[in-house]
């Protein structure tokens, strides 16, 4: 169609627009729009990737390696696995330190979202702080870098070669990945349970173990003839000028050393306890539950618009929660939480326990009319551990066993449902409610919980008489105890000997606590039951990872690693989310952490080692807990931790007792002398105590001081009220 006609039809087109749309149908096609182009530009320069690559894979980025492994996925869907790694710091510390570098050496910088997308893409844990969680960990962790900094030292005074220096930094890193990862048991004097954990003093907690020790963990001595090689120099070479130093140094890598020998008996220690939980989990029928029992932190009220001078002085609510784990029919394993709230202010002590755990017990036989029995598991608390809460297991005829955790470890369920609920507890908050007392908790629980529902009773107060008794001799030693008609047999290490019976005839009786609820029939608590644990899909693809330390385990649902949460103690995270694209630094990130992982990490020890068949130098029980041997501080212990702790309260900077710790070394005289020898410098759990025990004190001086000044206060008034009446 020409133009001329086109005009008698649209008299408003141009002649423009004709005749592009002319050309249009001439190159593209009639009525088709133009495509859109995609323009694949690779701004990226090789070798600045390639040399900030390096950078993010060198050991002093990457420092803990290996332990598990990851999976990196590409654009076309192909998964490539490497090593588990974990950094030592945050993304933008390490761009910042990397551009320190490359202005350093004159390279040339990528983009600072470039990088970003790097270290997001080449995923990664970033190390966390292990303190409040496990101080033995914590304590062992600080071991290893106290022995850098002595290393850094004795490199400044030329008492090692800069190559000495890096096998013991290379060799304490092995060994420290080893304690972490792979110190399982062997038949070896170092990791056998049964020979770490029997009392030769006592037969009875004695067990004769059906294999001998003449082979030696070659990992185990290599960490011993390490440190004995480090503490060698000090005996070997003399420093001028720099004899106290080195004093010091040597008095720190003793210290450094008992603390990596305590975790490994605190290891050993955990793994003979967990199999209690284990073997129950494996073996318990369907006529018996496992009870697990903690007090939880006390849950601070909260307001939905809270003005500040509400958000001082609160008072917690205390609350105690209870697992129950029982077997189905069908052979899967159910829970169900308790959850009691106390309305006013309690004592936690064993008879208040005692009563939540027999009405946890009561409501468990309301549920289940069978003949149930019960197992029951715990921290070491006092209120626990006590002849109040054996004497009152004993005698109520329901209890089969009773087993504590080791220090520090194995409540994950309580911890993981107290976790849940307060998350619940927050939206219920944010949807317009106060949260002010027991009452309105219980019902933030109630309306919040989703998948899961709680039992949970508020309790008004307690009735009880305090009774005197005789108390268990010994109890704090034992770990673990069963019950039978002829009194309680009790043994310090799982399964390790023929335990020792504690007769009935010693075994007091205990008045019991009577737990008065605000309303006996709690609504929907009749709706409640076991809820069941799933067992692993075996046809989705895991997407959530434990992020327990060697542990490798994955699941496909939030219900799987709930139960492996349970049966075990382990936390869990997302599994990293890797986009598209980027294929061309994923594949070089995969070869430099190959190179990485088998240059940097895979260390030779065959100067260090003796032969693998050799006889242990390990007494037998070397595992076994050690008895803690009060010992009083002197006057001038004292006077110095006061004076820091008073220092303290008038900066309102506290003390750390870390650095406390570390400044006794150096302290001085007037004179210039020491202020301390070294048997008098004392360890950072010591110093925590005292400085706790220093703040109680100060907290009931300061309380008494203000309930009499507010009696002087209310004195006065009446007296005023009095004369104007008059």
């Amino acid at each position: 169609m020409s133009f001329k006609d086109l005009l008698s039809l649209l008299p408003e087109v141009t002649s423009h627009r004709y005749y592009a749309a002319l050309s249009h149908s001439k190159k593209i096609g009639p009525a088709l729009p133009i495509p859109e182009k995609k323009l694949h530009r690779q701004k990226l320069d090789p070798e600045r990737l390639d040399t900030f690559l390096d950078f993010i894979t060198s050991s002093h980025v990457v420092r803990d390696l290996p332990f598990g492994g990851k999976k990196l996925k590409f654009s076309d869907g192909t998964v490539h696995n490497l090593p588990n790694v974990v950094r030592c710091m945050g993304s933008a510390d390490i761009i910042q330190q990397y551009k320190a570098y490359s202005q350093e050496n004159e390279i040339s910088l990528l983009g600072d979202s470039t990088m970003f997308k790097i270290l997001a893409q080449c995923g990664a844990k970033v190390k966390k702080s292990l303190e409040g969680l496990d101080y033995f960990v914590a304590e062992g962790g600080r071991a290893f870098i106290t022995f850098q900094d002595v290393l850094d030292k004795l490199l400044t005074y030329d008492a090692i070669s800069p190559d000495d220096h890096k096998s013991f930094q290379a060799l304490f890193l092995q060994s420290k990945q080893y304690l972490r990862t792979d110190y399982k048991g062997r038949e070896v004097a170092d990791h056998c349970m049964l020979y770490a954990l029997s009392d030769e003093k006592d037969e009875a907690f004695t067990e004769q173990c059906s294999h001998n020790h003449q082979m030696v963990c070659e990992s185990c001595e290599q960490l011993k003839e390490t440190i004995a090689a480090l503490q060698k120099i000090f005996v070997t070479s003399s420093v001028d000028g720099k004899e106290d130093e080195m004093n010091d140094l040597n008095f720190r890598v003793k210290q450094a050393t008992k603390s990596i020998f305590s975790l490994k008996k605190h290891i050993i220690r955990c793994k003979n306890q967990d199999l209690a939980k284990t073997q129950l989990f494996e073996t318990m029928p369907s006529n018996e539950v496992l009870l697990v029992c903690d007090w939880a932190m006390k849950f601070l009220p909260l307001k939905f618009r809270e003005d500040q001078c509400d958000w001082f002085g609160k008072r917690g609510i205390p609350w105690h929660i209870s697992i129950a784990f029982c077997r189905k029919d069908d052979g899967s394993i159910g829970s169900l939480g308790f959850v009691h709230l106390f309305a006013t202010q309690i004592s936690q002590d064993s008879q208040v326990t005692a009563s939540i755990i027999q009405d946890v017990m009561d409501k468990i036989r309301e549920i289940n009319t069978n003949d149930i029995k019960f197992n029951v598991w715990s921290d070491n608390a006092g209120c626990y551990k006590s002849t109040e809460m054996l004497s009152f297991l004993f005698h109520s005829g329901l209890t089969l066993s009773y087993d504590f955790c080791e220090s520090q470890n194995g409540k994950g369920p309580c911890d993981h449902t107290a976790a849940t609920i307060k998350s619940s507890i927050r939206r219920y908050v944010n949807q317009g409610h106060d949260l002010l007392t027991a009452q309105s908790m219980k019902k933030a629980i109630d309306k919040s919980s989703k998948n899961v529902k709680y039992i949970v009773r508020v309790i008004e107060g307690t009735e009880c008489r305090k009774t005197k008794y005789t108390a268990i001799p010994a109890i704090s030693t034992y770990s673990n105890f069963t019950f039978s008609t002829h009194g309680i047999t009790a043994w310090k290490a799982y399964q390790v000997g023929t335990g020792k019976l504690i007769p009935s005839s010693a075994i007091p009786s205990v008045e019991k606590f009577i737990l008065n609820t605000s309303c006996p029939e709690i609504e929907g608590e009749i709706d409640v039951v076991f809820h069941q644990l799933p067992p692993k899909a075996e046809k989705e693809e895991n997407t959530i990872t434990c992020a327990n330390e060697g542990c490798t385990l994955s699941f496909s649902s939030f219900h799987d690693v709930s139960s492996h949460l349970m049966f075990g103690k382990f936390e869990f995270e997302f599994r990293c989310q890797f986009s598209n694209g980027c294929d061309i630094t994923k594949k070089t990130y995969i070869t430099k952490m190959s190179k990485s992982f088998s240059t940097n990490f895979q260390v030779s020890s065959a100067g260090l080692t003796v032969g693998i068949n050799d006889n242990s130098d390990l007494e037998l029980g070397w595992a076994i807990k050690e008895e803690r041997k009060n010992k009083r501080f002197n006057v001038n212990q004292k006077e110095s931790l006061t004076e820091k702790f008073n220092k303290g309260l008038k900066t309102g900077r506290k003390e750390d007792p870390f650095l406390v710790s570390e400044e006794m070394l150096t302290d001085r005289k007037e004179d210039g002398n020491r202020r301390f020898s070294y048997d008098e410098i004392l360890s950072v759990q010591q110093i925590t105590s005292f400085f706790s025990r220093m703040s109680r004190k100060n907290k009931s001086f300061y309380d008494s001081v203000d309930a009499s000044r507010e009696e002087t206060i209310t004195t006065i008034r009446r007296e005023l009220t009095a004369d104007e009446l008059n």
